[in-house]
């Protein structure tokens, strides 16, 4: 990751708007280097939006990046407005597992059901249709499942008398 993260800034230095390299960059640093930046990807996820919202554009995986480093920076309820849309408009499956995530660290898991269950249904028919699975995300849509479950029912037994 610390390879990758130099060479993207390199890049950045020659082609300073291009949206794919700031996308990835912003990725990166939200989840993949150890520890993760989201603050610093946050940089990066919203210059790609922006740039993206100038060109009158829509992409989703740039939306999806964007919302979810918003969550992770602790935007969360612009990220979940953003990570909505972008299902709304083109639901795959880490935008759906993303805003099913984003409503978990929002503490709303009747809100995550729908998200994470289309999640695992667009993965499980990737994997029917013999499409590449990412397997690292099919363990965190399972476990985000597994967490969803668990909130649910403990919001069940709260609300017992």
């Amino acid at each position: 990751p610390e390879k990758a993260e130099k060479v993207y800034l390199q890049l950045l230095e020659r082609v300073p708007d291009d949206v794919s390299v700031l996308n990835n960059l912003a990725c990166l640093l939200a989840e993949t280097v150890n520890p993760p930046r989201p603050a610093q990807a946050l940089i990066y996820s919203q210059r790609a939006y922006d740039l993206m919202r100038q060109k009158g554009v829509s992409i989703p995986l740039l939306m999806d990046t964007h919302g979810w480093v918003l969550t992770l920076a602790g935007h969360q309820q612009e990220g979940i407005l953003l990570l909505r849309e972008t299902v709304d408009r083109s639901p795959f499956v880490d935008a759906c597992y993303h805003l099913g995530e984003a409503y978990l660290k929002n503490n709303s898991p009747e809100l995550a059901a729908e998200p994470l269950r289309q999640a695992d249904q667009l993965l499980q028919k990737a994997k029917a249709d013999k499409k590449p699975v990412d397997t690292a995300l099919e363990a965190k849509i399972a476990d985000a499942l597994k967490r969803l479950a668990a909130a649910l029912d403990a919001k069940h037994q709260a609300a017992l008398p």
